[in-house]
């Protein structure tokens, strides 16, 4: 929306004049780290269908650059997820669910949550800092003047062999809700969407494990507002373990143009008012 003009611009509306912003730009630093998590609590989150497959919360950050759909633009932001067991039919599928992603641009996000489904919304801080001569990276996020949550991973080192951890392998699921207007607390939609295949899109160039460290910081009403809820349930949850860390620098960029539909829960029948004199 608003819907009177066509679709609206994004990452799925590709660019028509590809001499001025090749699809083939684009680059990415992208930071993660998997922090111990209390089980009771993550469990008391997750929608139908879903439970945890390992008590952990992995925070994962990238500063993207040079977008064609933006022309050449760029933007930072730091997601939540947490490793999941979604049960699709009878088949159980292992994969990592969304809880939140910040975003410190307001078109991805809008984007994000209607053609996706990404429980996407905004920070007005998110700060990136790659000190190569210290081999450390760290980002803080943080809404209105709160910093809410920062977190560091040092000893930097390149580690091409990684292996990929169980809770980082599989689909990523998000819940995609939409509000039922004039049913306040009631919905349209229900679903669950996740994206099909790995990005092909995206060419590591460098990759590297380190040490790290993470805090979510709780905050009042007065505060955040619209995000305190959000925030002070991860620090309820979050442990103070960091179980694994890295850092990596990638080639392109993906318009997750894969996504689809692998959950649809009917929640509302049709209803047509009359709105005569």
């Amino acid at each position: 929306m608003p819907a009177f003009f066509g679709r609206q611009g994004g990452p799925r509306q590709r660019v028509a004049d590809l001499s001025r912003h090749s699809n083939a730009e684009g680059t990415t630093s992208a930071t993660w780290l998997a922090v111990d998590a209390d089980a009771g609590q993550l469990e008391a989150l997750l929608p139908r269908g879903f439970q945890v497959q390992e008590p952990v919360l992995i925070v994962e950050a990238a500063s993207l650059r040079d977008l064609p759909w933006l022309a050449g633009r760029g933007y930072e932001l730091v997601s939540v997820v947490v490793p999941v067991v979604f049960t699709v039919g009878r088949r159980p599928v292992r994969g990592r669910l969304e809880l939140v992603t910040w975003e410190n641009l307001a078109d991805p996000i809008i984007s994000g949550r209607e053609e996706l489904g990404f429980n996407k919304v905004y920070a007005d801080e998110i700060a990136y800092r790659c000190e190569p001569s210290r081999h450390s990276v760290s980002w803080n996020v943080g809404w209105g003047g709160t910093r809410f949550l920062e977190f560091e991973v040092t000893d930097l080192a390149p580690n091409p062999s990684e292996q990929t951890q169980t809770w980082r392998s599989g689909p990523t699921f998000h819940y995609r809700v939409l509000a039922r207007t004039g049913e306040w607390g009631a919905l349209e939609v229900e679903q669950v969407t996740a994206n099909t295949e790995a990005p092909a899109e995206m060419t590591p160039v460098l990759s590297q494990s380190g040490r790290g460290s993470v805090r979510f910081s709780t905050a009042t009403f007065e505060q955040l507002p619209t995000l305190a809820h959000i925030v002070n349930a991860l620090a309820a949850a979050a442990r103070d373990e960091v179980i694994g860390a890295g850092h990596s620098e990638l080639r392109g960029w993906s318009d997750l143009r894969d996504m689809r539909i692998v959950a649809d829960w009917p929640v509302a029948p049709a209803v047509v008012h009359d709105l005569s004199d």
